[in-house]
């Protein structure tokens, strides 16, 4: 998992050597020219990626985490969660990836014994809502 300190280095050895260029608005590619560009597409995507990585990590670690207490509403809480991760189009694998970082005391431990049976995005809000919306309504 992308770090920090690994995105800062991708990003200053991106924009390490480049001179500031003014007229790029008003210049024009052609499909057919090879530009310098393309042997930086690899580097610039790792780049934006790395970034989305950052951007999402510190996103969630400021939502609200689900611990389970009695006075939680899951519906909410995962309505919340799933909110976020669309507006970063998570596909079902990095939702399930990055779910930890928004539980804590009993259901990170609930989550992570029992990983193995979260094959999917939608069975993993199945069983939340199936045991702990119960909880919530006590």
């Amino acid at each position: 998992m992308p770090t920090f300190i690994t995105f800062m280095k991708k990003f200053l050895q991106h924009f390490d050597n480049q001179e500031l260029k003014t007229d790029l608005s008003t210049k024009i590619i052609s499909p057919c020219t090879p530009s310098k560009q393309s042997g930086n597409a690899n580097s610039q995507d790792a780049f934006m990626d790395c970034l989305r990585t950052q951007m999402l990590i510190t996103t969630l670690e400021k939502l609200p985490k689900f611990s389970g207490q009695s006075k939680q509403n899951v519906s909410n809480w995962l309505q919340e969660i799933q909110q976020t991760m669309n507006l970063f189009k998570l596909i079902d694998t990095e939702k399930l990836l990055y779910i930890s970082l928004c539980l804590e005391d009993y259901v990170q431990y609930w989550f992570y014994d029992n990983k193995h049976l979260m094959l999917t995005w939608a069975i993993l809000t199945q069983k939340l809502l199936k045991i702990f919306f119960k909880e919530c309504i006590k």
